[in-house]
C-alpha cells in the first residue's frame, strides 16, 4: 500500500509540474480525477463565460466569473440559468477564464457565514473548457462521467468507462481516465490487453510519451503478467520513454522483476539493454548489475560500459 502511494504521489507531481508548466492552458489536467471530484459536487454545469470581475470578500480577493448556464449535468432542485463562480485569486495560479468561452465547471455550494448564497470550484478541480466543434463530445463524456460517479462503486462498469475514454481522442480525457485506470486493483490480463492495444504505435489513441502513457504503461507493469510486462518495457524502451517503466516496476509485486530485468540484459536492441541497467540502477539491483559484469566484462561495448557505469552511479544516488 505504501509503494502504491509513493507511486500516486509522483504522479500528483507530474500532473502539477504539467499543470503549472501550462500556466492558463484552459485543458490543463484535474489535480484530481474527474470520479472523484463529481461526487464532491453539488452542481456540475456548462456555461458560457460572460464576464470575469476581481471581487474582494471579507478581505479575501477572488475572481469573479459570470456564465449563462446551457448544460446541466449535476445539480440539487434548482437549475440554474446564470452562476457567478468565485475562484480565489493566486495571483498566476488562479484557473483563469475567458470570455465568450464554454466551460464545464465543477462546483460546491456555500452554506455557513460569508459562503452563503456563493458558488465555488471543488477542490482539486478547475474550469474545463468546451472546444466549440467538440462540444458534442465533451458534454456525452461528462454525463457518462456522472452517471458513472453516482452508481453503486460495487457495480459500476469503471474498466469499461475508462476504455471508452481512453478512445475519445481527446487528450484532457485520456488523462484523467489514464490516471483513474490506476484506482482499478484488479485488471484482467485481458483486459489490460486492450489497454495495450491503446498505446500500440499503430492506430495510436495515446501519445508515444506523456503522463497518460506513463500511467498506463506503469498499470501494465504492475498487474499484467511477466510476458506482458516484458513486451510493453521493450516498446517503451525502443521509443524513449522508460519512466512508465520504472514506476511500474517499481511497484510490481512478486518475484519476477528480477527476470525481467535480467531479460532486459540479454536483449540484442541496445535500447533494451542499456534502459534495462539504467533501470536497475535506479531498483538498486547490485547483485543483477555485478552478475551482468561477470558474465559480459570481456565482451561489452563502450556504451555499455558506459551504461553500467551510470547504473552503478544510480545505485548509490539517493
Amino acid at each position: 500500500m505504501a509503494g502504491y502511494a509513493r507511486y500516486m504521489l509522483i504522479l500528483v507531481l507530474s500532473t502539477m509540474a504539467s499543470a503549472a508548466a501550462s500556466g492558463a492552458e484552459s485543458e490543463s489536467p484535474m489535480l484530481d480525477v474527474l470520479i472523484k471530484i463529481i461526487p464532491r459536487s453539488d452542481e456540475v454545469l456548462a456555461g458560457v463565460v460572460r464576464g470575469n470581475q476581481p471581487v474582494t470578500v471579507e478581505g479575501e480577493k477572488f475572481v469573479r466569473a459570470q456564465a449563462d448556464v446551457v448544460e446541466v449535468f449535476k445539480s440539487g432542485p434548482e437549475r440554474p440559468k446564470t452562476i457567478a463562480v468565485d475562484v480565489k485569486d493566486h495571483a498566476n495560479e488562479t484557473a483563469r477564464t475567458t470570455e465568450g468561452e464554454t466551460y464545464v465547471f465543477f462546483l460546491r455550494r456555500g452554506i455557513d457565514g460569508k459562503e452563503a448564497g456563493r458558488r465555488f470550484l471543488v477542490d482539486l478541480s478547475r474550469p474545463l473548457r468546451v472546444p466549440a466543434e467538440k462540444r458534442g463530445v465533451y458534454f456525452e463524456l461528462i454525463r457518462d462521467y456522472v452517471t458513472i460517479a453516482a452508481a453503486d462503486p460495487a457495480k459500476r462498469d469503471l474498466k469499461g468507462h475508462v476504455l471508452k475514454v481512453l478512445r475519445s481522442g481527446i487528450p484532457f480525457f485520456h488523462e484523467d481516465a489514464a490516471r483513474t485506470a490506476n484506482l482499478v486493483k484488479d485488471w484482467s490480463p485481458a483486459e489490460l490487453e486492450k489497454i495495450r492495444e491503446i498505446l500500440a504505435p499503430k492506430g495510436r489513441e495515446i501519445a508515444a510519451t506523456g503522463i497518460e502513457r506513463d500511467n498506463l504503461v506503469a498499470l501494465v507493469l504492475m498487474q499484467g503478467t511477466a510476458t506482458q510486462a516484458l513486451a510493453q518495457s521493450r516498446l517503451e524502451f525502443k521509443q524513449g520513454n522508460p519512466d512508465g517503466v520504472f514506476y511500474g516496476l517499481s511497484m510490481r509485486t512478486g518475484p519476477d522483476v528480477d527476470a525481467l530485468l535480467k531479460s532486459f540484459f540479454e536483449e540484442a536492441d541496445p535500447a533494451v539493454r542499456l534502459g534495462g541497467l539504467r533501470l536497475a540502477g535506479l531498483l538498486k539491483k547490485t547483485v543483477l548489475l555485478d552478475q551482468f559484469e561477470q558474465k559480459n566484462g570481456q565482451t561489452m561495448d563502450e556504451k555499455t560500459r558506459s551504461a553500467l557505469s551510470e547504473a552503478r552511479k544510480l545505485v548509490l544516488r539517493d
